[in-house]
């Protein structure tokens, strides 16, 4: 979290045969929780170039896309 308030989710990872077991979904919403108990004001997820299979994923959470880099 910045002096601005701005919290920063920087990444998020699960091996390959543990995904779609919910693991991506608890990291995410402990982050989550865990950003919102320091009272941010804006949080950002950034998600690299060839990542774009991870865009469902984070829309379906709580993360809509905002720019692509």
């Amino acid at each position: 979290m910045n002096k601005e308030k701005e919290g920063e989710i920087e990444s998020i990872y699960v091996e390959k045969d543990y995904r779609l077991s919910g693991i991506g979904d608890s990291l995410m919403t402990r982050a989550i929780s865990w950003l919102e108990t320091v009272t941010v004001k804006k949080t950002i997820l950034g998600v690299a170039e060839g990542n774009e299979g991870f865009l469902p994923f984070i829309s379906g959470i709580i993360f809509i896309p905002a720019l692509q880099y």
